[in-house]
């Protein structure tokens, strides 16, 4: 029990539900002191947008570094940073709704969502049923207790974690459990978690063998667990991520668009990246 307890504990300071912040540096980006209403973007609103003075953005928060419940209890991370200062720019305040991944891409596709944001990979599926603003690239990657040996390429009948409805819960899993009991060995134990918190703990208290997620959380989980988790195999599957934007919104999109490029040229956009750690994924403008 005492053993059970210490690594309970461990989990708790490693995780951002445990600590004053879910990053090592101040989440709340420095941002031009004035920021100037882009009116050839903001005219492109559709009307009842630009009457409600608000953008809908529905969130799953519990993928540190993108979008994630803070201490203080608010909802934060590089994503509602991101949305916030594409709003301010239009001339618009936002609202965040919460929901799980699933909640957020059907509410964009129904139009009951204005913006979906959540560390969102741009598939071939996804932008069949709505509209993607890239802003980032990315990829899949493995983290396992330190000193485990396991390794990707050897995963069969090992304890799989995912986050619920992402990509590896919903493909790369399951693509690489049926290869296992093609070549007649187990399949992979599949468990969708609710966060990457969640996962580091289960990870920490020897619950899992590995938490399979996008590269940028996993190298932040990683580097909290400060030598307790290691990364496993190289990064791959290489995806963009998108701002997903419902098409019931005409001319979103296109504001949404304009609005992220002025970031990128006045450089507020690299400055919020290199805040959450993730700048090594920034887009470059053509």
């Amino acid at each position: 029990m005492n053993k059970l307890l210490g690594a309970a504990l461990a989990a708790c300071l490693l995780l951002a539900g445990c600590s004053s912040s879910a990053v090592t540096t101040d989440p709340t980006p420095t941002l031009p002191s004035e920021t100037i209403i882009l009116a050839e973007a903001a005219a492109l609103l559709p009307d009842n947008i630009a009457a409600a003075g608000t953008l809908s953005v529905g969130t799953s928060p519990g993928e540190v570094p993108f979008t994630y419940r803070a201490a203080d209890g608010e909802v934060t991370g590089a994503d509602i940073d991101l949305m916030r200062e594409i709003a301010e720019r239009l001339g618009l305040g936002i609202q965040i709704e919460e929901t799980n991944l699933q909640g957020v891409l059907d509410g964009v596709a129904a139009g009951t969502l204005d913006v979906g944001v959540s560390g969102i990979f741009n598939t071939e599926a996804r932008s069949a049923r709505m509209d993607f603003v890239d802003y980032l690239r990315g990829g899949t990657q493995w983290a396992v207790p330190e000193g485990s040996g396991v390794k990707p390429g050897r995963a069969c009948g090992l304890r799989i974690l995912a986050l619920a409805d992402s990509v590896q819960a919903t493909a790369d899993i399951p693509e690489r459990s049926r290869a296992c009991t093609q070549e007649g060995e187990p399949p992979l134990q599949l468990r969708q978690v609710a966060s990457s918190d969640e996962a580091g703990t289960l990870l920490l208290l020897g619950e899992a063998d590995a938490f399979v997620a996008d590269t940028p959380v996993i190298a932040h989980l990683v580097g909290m667990a400060k030598g307790r988790l290691a990364i496993a195999g190289a990064a791959y599957n290489p995806q963009t991520y998108g701002l997903a934007v419902s098409r019931e919104a005409p001319g979103l999109r296109e504001a949404v668009e304009i609005a992220l490029v002025t970031m990128i040229k006045d450089g507020t956009y690299a400055q919020i990246l290199g805040k959450w750690g993730i700048a090594d994924g920034a887009i470059r403008l053509v």
